[in-house]
């Protein structure tokens, strides 16, 4: 389902607008706000804020589609006011894979 897709992440407080080829749009394959082991958007916590936990909701994939799919550009912040706040004290980021198509 993700294979070749293009991935984005994009640190808590940030945002990022995913953009597409001219003539092609966005189709989301998978989307979440929080934290499930990449070794990203690590700011020299030494709380434990950064660490690596199992923070995924299923429903951001949804959300993320309404947002985007179709479109050829689609601008995304990674903020709990967007997506809730699914774990509380770490600090989250944004993964996205999408397609052109």
């Amino acid at each position: 389902m993700c294979v070749d897709a293009e991935t984005e992440f994009i640190c808590e407080f940030s945002s990022r607008t995913l953009v597409c080829p001219h003539g092609k749009s966005l189709d989301i394959k998978f989307a979440n706000f929080g934290r499930i082991g990449h070794n990203v958007c690590f700011r020299g916590y030494r709380s434990g804020a950064d660490r690596v936990n199992n923070c995924y909701d299923e429903s951001h994939t949804d959300l993320v589609g309404m947002l985007c799919n179709g479109q050829s550009t689609c601008l995304l912040p990674a903020s709990n006011e967007v997506f809730g706040d699914t774990c509380p004290g770490v600090l989250k980021y944004l993964q996205v894979k999408y397609h052109c198509v």
